[in-house]
């Protein structure tokens, strides 16, 4: 079982890692285009609306999570009776969570006048509203089977239709814009693509999982309805509180700033989205791996390989965090110009808030393999509260910085500390004492290596081109793994990585 969970983990991994890669690249490309044929604008209202209906997002209320906690046993049990009550049920809540989204998402237009201050010329910000309201609802009705497959461990076996429909859609919109300059039609080809690739999922799961029926009669069991709700209870929490501080800032910006400065600030969070959904894509990939761990592993191997991942995590986000610090700026410019960058201090607090952000990222996975949702269910609405009220007191003094420092405070107020005592607490039975030691050495090893690779960069003079800002790229690289090998060089966590990655290397020289 070890073994072949153990496998469909890293199938998962690479294969989130090669489509998020791809969809990165691509996505780095049609904002090229988008920004030089349609402008800042129209760039920020686009990032406006993104985050106006990831307030919908909220009436989900962490269903998906809590019916994927429930699948896991029953999937390892082959009880596929079980499976078909839980995903009958599952439909018939996401088809309500849908018309409630429409009726929600239609109030909400009765507002966009007072939260869009500078309407671009020439542009219906109410049929554009519309075209990214139909986009949110459709999956709802059509996209709930692809819970089954992900916690079932499978969902590496999507790869061949995700990476053809995305080709696909970026290769349309990419048309629709350099050769209709169109906005509009640039939202249309991607909500008919990802339609029929949603359907096209939908059919092969169906397929697949032939012996479970998706539309079963039988009500839901009490006990399994108890632990849903009770799972539910806490996740709406965890849902308003993520939504408030990922989601609000350019809602804030929009409102007490402009779009321009959305447009500006949306670039850098475009380019951390791009490395943060590479990497965190990894944690969902071994979610269902930790449920199932859960189910046939005891307590301390469960966080021996708590312990591995979360190094993992370690190494991957403190490698992106300073990446960022010090070359992001740089990219910006040969990328954009120097008229759309923001305030070194501003990048910095970014930095951080990516760093703690990513760090949470196991945290979040194993609590959502275990089922723990109710014990700490407050502290996200105390985090939210204190994130919005920051930003929006320090935005209307020091501007954008103001509102990157909301989630900082806010990070650092509460979850940096409570979400590893209660995952230790009520995953482990154990203290987190360790975590957290071990939390201060890794913040002090991103300071020391921060500090000296920043002073080698500032002896470096080179007119920035391409070529040297790739030649900045390699040598940073070099730099890292350097200083990061010397200070683990004895760790155990390390250690076992470069022989994983030595013997996956033998296998695959041996295959060829």
């Amino acid at each position: 079982m070890k073994t072949k969970r153990t496998e469909k983990s890293i199938l998962n991994v690479e294969s989130n890692f090669f489509i998020y890669i791809f969809r990165s690249l691509m996505l780095f490309v049609v904002r090229t285009i988008f920004i030089k044929v349609l402008g800042k604008e129209m760039l920020g209202l686009d990032g406006l609306y993104t985050n106006i209906l990831q307030v919908l997002s909220i009436t989900e209320l962490g269903i998906s999570n809590a019916i994927n906690f429930s699948l896991y046993k029953p999937l390892a049990d082959k009880d596929y009776k079980k499976v078909s009550v839980l995903m009958s049920f599952y439909r018939r809540v996401y088809q309500v969570i849908g018309i409630i989204i429409v009726v929600m998402g239609l109030l909400i237009m009765l507002f966009l006048n007072k939260i869009i201050t500078t309407v671009p010329s020439g542009v219906n910000i109410y049929l554009i509203y519309l075209i990214y309201l139909f986009d949110t609802v459709n999956l709802y009705f059509i996209s709930y089977k692809e819970t089954l497959i992900v916690a079932d461990q499978n969902n590496y076996q999507l790869l061949k239709y995700n990476f053809f429909f995305y080709l696909l859609m970026y290769i349309l919109q990419i048309a629709s814009l350099v050769i209709y300059r169109s906005f509009v039609l640039y939202l249309v080809t991607k909500i008919v693509v990802l339609l029929v690739q949603r359907i096209c999922i939908n059919r092969f799961i169906t397929k697949k999982y032939n012996k479970i029926n998706f539309s079963i009669d039988e009500k839901i069991s009490d006990k399994d309805l108890k632990v849903i709700k009770t799972n539910v209870k806490g996740l709406i929490f965890h849902k308003i509180g993520n939504y408030v501080i990922n989601g609000t800032d350019n809602i804030v910006i929009s409102a007490f700033l402009n779009l321009t400065l959305v447009g500006i600030y949306a670039n850098y969070l475009s380019l951390f989205g791009m490395f943060n959904t590479v990497l965190s894509s990894s944690y969902r990939a071994i979610t269902a791996s930790f449920g199932n761990l859960i189910a046939m592993e005891d307590k301390k191997m469960q966080e021996e390989v708590f312990e591995k991942i979360n190094f993992a995590g370690h190494i991957l986000y403190s490698f992106v965090s300073i990446a960022f610090l010090v070359l992001i700026n740089k990219f910006i410019t040969l990328w954009l110009g120097k008229d759309y960058l923001l305030a070194t201090l501003v990048v910095i607090v970014i930095c951080m808030n990516f760093y703690i952000d990513g760090m949470r990222q196991c945290l979040d996975s194993i609590k959502d393999a275990s089922g723990v949702y109710d014990q700490d269910k407050y502290i996200p609405l105390i985090q939210s509260i204190v994130n919005i009220a920051v930003s929006i007191v320090l935005v209307q003094y020091i501007g954008i910085l103001g509102v990157v420092i909301g989630t900082l405070v806010s990070h650092l107020l509460l979850p940096i500390w409570h979400r590893p005592y209660i995952v230790y607490k009520h995953v482990f039975k154990s203290s987190p004492k360790n975590y957290y030691i071990n939390y201060l050495k890794n913040i002090f090893v991103i300071s020391v290596t921060s500090f000296i690779i920043i002073s080698i960069f500032g002896l470096i003079k080179m007119k920035l081109t391409l070529v040297s800002f790739v030649l900045y790229c390699i040598l940073y690289s070099l730099l890292y793994l350097i200083v990061i090998s010397i200070i683990y060089s004895r760790n155990k966590n390390y250690q076992f990585y470069i022989k994983l990655i030595y013997d996956r290397f033998r296998s695959k020289i041996k295959g060829v």
